[in-house]
């Protein structure tokens, strides 16, 4: 009698548990809208759960890329493509590696990425139109290295509450290097400073923003940062 009762009190337990696990969603990124108006063209990348999106301007044909690491898309939503008045092409794509990866790709058109901001359903991606930032200006320099060569060239910044975003990312192709975000950053910015190359002028900037840049292989990151 002692064993059937506690066999039942297994039974029932392995019932819960394996209701609590079917109950818990796998991690993925669920759907994907576009909406275009007032000046700008918004992609709400819908999730069921929150990650720290990774944006990444690839070099060899100016797309916007964002990872979602760790969320996995249907193949429904693989299909899906994108367009309006900013964004040229945007579409999902996925791989796996150490973990699921599912990533946007944007092509933009007439201007550029605005800012990356969580929202409830997911993240708010914004393209508007985006014009080269003033304010920028290379001073000349004696130096050992070509002032042709823009990574060694000093920045001058003067900046009134412009976009972080795209400041920040004109700064690391000038600098050659790939910049990466581990959080949310403010999405605009001002600053006066005077630096000896861009990647100097980044690590300014993040501080003024209360973070910092490091170096991790072959990728920089904005650590640290208030949003």
């Amino acid at each position: 009698m002692k064993n059937k009762i506690l066999f039942t009190v297994f039974a029932f337990m392995l019932f819960v548990l394996n209701g609590f696990i079917t109950l818990s969603p796998e991690p993925a990124l669920t759907g994907i809208e576009m909406v275009s108006n007032n000046g700008q063209t918004e992609i709400l990348v819908k999730t069921n759960c929150k990650v720290e999106p990774v944006i990444e301007i690839e070099k060899e044909n100016s797309a916007v890329r964002i990872d979602f690491i760790g969320l996995k898309a249907s193949s429904e939503l693989l299909k899906e493509a994108l367009s309006g008045k900013f964004v040229s092409l945007g579409y999902l794509f996925s791989y796996s590696g150490k973990a699921p990866v599912t990533g946007l790709r944007v092509f933009p058109r007439n201007g550029g990425l605005k800012s990356v901001r969580p929202g409830k359903e997911g993240y708010r991606i914004i393209f508007s139109e985006v014009k080269e930032i003033a304010g920028i200006r290379h001073r000349s320099s004696e130096t050992l290295f070509s002032p042709k060569e823009e990574r060694f060239s000093p920045v001058s910044l003067s900046l009134q509450e412009v976009p972080s975003l795209p400041l920040m990312l004109e700064l690391a192709a000038k600098a050659g290097i790939d910049l990466r975000f581990s959080q949310d950053i403010p999405e605009t910015i001002s600053i006066n400073l005077e630096a000896a190359s861009p990647i100097d002028a980044l690590k300014a900037i993040a501080a003024e923003i209360g973070g910092r840049i490091e170096q991790n292989g072959k990728f920089w990151w904005i650590y640290g940062a208030r949003s």
